[in-house]
C-alpha cells in the first residue's frame, strides 16, 4: 500500500489522498486490529495526511487555505470546465444523486451521436446490469471469502466516485477517470451475484460452501 499510495502521488495526489483515508477506514472497522494498533496506525496515518493535504490542494487548484467556503467555491468552478461542446453536461442544475448517475452511467443508448458514443453507451449499459445484479446480492448480505479488505474497496470506491462525479463535467473525461476505482466496484459486485450453492450438489451457483460439512455434501453424488 506505501509503494501504491506513493506512486499514485506523482500523478494523483487527491487519490492518494483518497487511498490513505480508506486505508484508515479500513483498519478502524478490522475487529482483528487490536485497539492499541488501531490508535497508533490512525495517528501515523492522520500525519501524512496533513503532509498530503498542502500537495493535494495545489494540484486541485484550491490553494494552501481550506474552508467550506473555498471548497464550495472550487467545486463550483470545477463544474463550469469543460461542460461545453461534445460530451459537455451542467453539473450545476443537478442534484446529487444525478450527478453521481451521469458520472458512471452516461451517455446512454438514447444519447448517442456517433459510433464512439455507441460503444461507451453498451459499455455503460453493461455496468448498469452489473450494478443492478450486484445490488441485489449486496441487500441480500451475502459475502465471499477469499480474504479481500471490502472496507477499504468500499470505501476507496465511494469516495473517489462522489469526488470527482462532483468535479467532472465532461462525460469523454468521466469514460476514463472513472476507471481508477470501478474494477474495485465491479469486483464487489460481480463477487455477490449469483445463487448460493445448496447442499444437494447443484453447481449452479456463484458461492462457495461456507463449511467443510457444507463441502462435502456438495461433491456427494
Amino acid at each position: 500500500m506505501f509503494f501504491s499510495i506513493t506512486i499514485m502521488m506523482v500523478v494523483r495526489p487527491h487519490i492518494a489522498g483518497v487511498m490513505v483515508l480508506s486505508l484508515v477506514i479500513a483498519i478502524i472497522f478490522d475487529s482483528h486490529v487490536p485497539i492499541v494498533k488501531k490508535i497508533v496506525f490512525s495517528f501515523v496515518t492522520l500525519t501524512v495526511i496533513a503532509v498530503l493535504i498542502p500537495f493535494s490542494l495545489r494540484y486541485a487548484g484550491v490553494g494552501d487555505v481550506v474552508s467550506v467556503e473555498g471548497v464550495s467555491r472550487y467545486i463550483e468552478a470545477r463544474q463550469s470546465y469543460n461542460n461545453e461542446g461534445g460530451g459537455g453536461v451542467d453539473l450545476t442544475s443537478m442534484s446529487l444523486p444525478s450527478q453521481l448517475f451521469t458520472y458512471l452511467f452516461r451517455p446512454m443508448l438514447f444519447e448517442v451521436s456517433g459510433f464512439f458514443e455507441l460503444a461507451a453507451a453498451i459499455d455503460n449499459l453493461i455496468l448498469i446490469v452489473v450494478f443492478v445484479v450486484g445490488g441485489y446480492g449486496v441487500l441480500r448480505n451475502r459475502i465471499t471469502g477469499i480474504g479481500e479488505n471490502r472496507v477499504f474497496m468500499w470505501a476507496y470506491a465511494s469516495a473517489s466516485w462522489l469526488v470527482l462525479a462532483l468535479t467532472t463535467a465532461n462525460l469523454g473525461i468521466a469514460l476514463r477517470q472513472k476507471w481508477m476505482f470501478l474494477p474495485m466496484l465491479i469486483f464487489l459486485l460481480l463477487s455477490v451475484a449469483g445463487k448460493r450453492r445448496n447442499h444437494t450438489g447443484n453447481t449452479n451457483s456463484l458461492d462457495v460452501p461456507s463449511s467443510p460439512v457444507a463441502a462435502s455434501s456438495s461433491k456427494a453424488p
